[in-house]
């Protein structure tokens, strides 16, 4: 159980919740308008989380799509 991403080692020295949500919200307002400058671990990790979540609904959206194709296969040949 050694490999938490090094999520646990920061924990302890961050100190209370309050204090690193407060830190972020800050320094998510600095960062909107340019994206690409030194953005905080937890930004980077959201930002990649919800470029997989983009990819996985476009995916979605594509099974979703094969499944129509295949139902209207299915009603074209019993019709």
């Amino acid at each position: 159980m050694g490999t938490g991403r090094g999520m646990r080692s920061q924990q302890p020295s961050q100190g209370p919740g309050q204090q690193t949500s407060r830190r972020q919200t800050s320094e998510r307002g600095r960062q909107q308008p340019s994206r690409k400058s030194s953005q905080a671990p937890e930004d980077v990790r959201i930002d990649q989380l919800e470029k997989r979540m983009e990819n996985l609904e476009n995916q979605l959206k594509k099974i979703g799509d094969a499944l129509e194709d295949l139902k209207e296969g299915e009603r074209n040949e019993t019709g």
